[in-house]
C-alpha cells in the first residue's frame, strides 16, 4: 500500500481561519512511492516507518522544512512490524524473527541500537 504526505503548519497550534475553510497543504510525499505510517515528530523533524526502498520496512525522518530525508533504522533480514516512541529519546521497534516477537530499542536521534528486551514464548 502507498500512499501520500501532506501537513499543515499550524502556528501557534490553532487552525487558521480562511474564507473558502481551505487549509494550506504542504506536500512532504507526492508520488505514491512507498508506505509511510507517522511515529513521531520532533520540531520539524517527522519519524515515519516506511516501505521506500525497504519491502521489510525501515525508519526515516524528513525535515518538513527542507524536505531532507535520513535513514534513521534501517531494513533488517526481519520483518519490522511496529515501532513506538518512547520518552522523547528512544524508539521500540518490535520484529518478526524466526516465528519469535524480538523487541529492540534505538535511539532516537542516531538509530544507534541500546539494547534488546527479551520476551518469551513464540510470535
Amino acid at each position: 500500500m502507498s500512499s501520500n504526505l501532506f501537513i499543515n503548519l499550524l502556528s501557534d497550534d490553532t487552525l487558521p481561519k480562511t474564507e473558502e475553510g481551505n487549509l494550506d497543504w504542504k506536500p512532504i510525499v507526492d508520488n505514491f512511492d512507498a508506505a509511510y505510517d507517522f511515529l513521531t515528530n520532533d520540531g520539524p523533524n517527522f519519524y515515519f516507518k516506511t516501505t521506500i526502498d525497504a519491502p521489510k520496512f525501515k525508519i526515516i525522518r524528513i525535515n518538513v522544512d527542507t524536505l531532507e530525508r535520513k535513514e534513521i533504522i534501517g531494513q533488517s533480514e526481519h520483518v519490522l512490524e511496529c515501532a513506538i516512541p518512547i520518552a522523547e529519546t528512544y524508539m521500540l521497534v518490535i520484529y518478526l524473527e524466526d516465528v519469535k516477537t524480538v523487541a529492540r530499542v534505538y535511539e532516537l536521534e542516531t538509530g544507534k541500537e541500546v539494547s534488546q528486551i527479551p520476551i518469551e514464548g513464540k510470535g
